[in-house]
This record gives C-alpha cells, sequence and structure tokens, in this order.
C-alpha cells in the first residue's frame, strides 16, 4: 500500500491588493503548512509526494480598506487537499479574517500574520485532522 501521509503543497493568490505581497504571502503559506504538517506525527512534508496528499491553498481575497493608509486587512482563504492514493475522499477547507487596527508602516509584516493566522487555523482544526483519519 502507497504511503499516504506525506504531503506537497501548491500555493495560488487570485486576489491581493497589491502584486508586490504576493512572493511574501506564499512565502508565509509555505512555512506554516511545512510546519504543521512536519509537527504532526505520522505526516512528512514531501515536495515530490506522489502517493500521500497534495494541498493547494488559495488565497480567495486579501484586502485593505484604504490602500493609502490601510487600518483593516480583510483575508479569504481556500484549503483544497487532494488523496494521491486509494480511494480516500478529498476536502475542502475554507476560512477567512479580519484584522482591524494594523501598521501602515509595517504592512509586509502584517498581510503574512493575517495568512499565518488563517492557514494555521484550517490547517489545525479542519485540514490536518481529516489527512490523518484512516
Amino acid at each position: 500500500m502507497a504511503n499516504p501521509k506525506c504531503v506537497a503543497l501548491k500555493c495560488e493568490v487570485k486576489d491581493v491588493f497589491d502584486s508586490k505581497f504576493e512572493p511574501a504571502v506564499r512565502k508565509q503559506i509555505r512555512e506554516t503548512v511545512q510546519k504543521l504538517v512536519d509537527k504532526n506525527k505520522g505526516l512528512t512534508f514531501d515536495d515530490k509526494c506522489k502517493d500521500g496528499w497534495l494541498l493547494t491553498v488559495t488565497v480567495v481575497s486579501l484586502k485593505v480598506d484604504d490602500p493609502n493608509n490601510p487600518t483593516t486587512i480583510e483575508a479569504k482563504v481556500v484549503i483544497d487537499g487532494v488523496p494521491l492514493f486509494g480511494t480516500a475522499n478529498g476536502l475542502k477547507a475554507t476560512g477567512n479574517t479580519k484584522a482591524t487596527g494594523i501598521r501602515a508602516k509595517k504592512l509586509e509584516q502584517e498581510v503574512t500574520m493575517v495568512i499565518k493566522d488563517v492557514v494555521d487555523d484550517l490547517m489545525t482544526k479542519q485540514v490536518i485532522p481529516q489527512m490523518l483519519k484512516p
């Protein structure tokens, strides 16, 4: 039987208020998912995984209230999981958040923290438990 416990990752960013933040968002997603996967006994992060899970993390939207002086960030993220083995069912998790009181001078840091929080929450509460089911 193939090992269903390895996890590969694909990142997509569809709608972000400023494209210059896209690389930081992708990097944050990768770091967050890899850390959480490797932390869980029975799962390993492997970009070349062919017989485990393929996770696609999509930032559907990342918006601020005022592009010139933002005080609020809203993010919507979807995680799709496709099993690369047997007859297991896929999974889908959706989450969003709104952060207020952000610092415009540290916008990249604020953006990556919001993305980290949403991805962390989805992975911990919905995705990982589903992947660990027998």
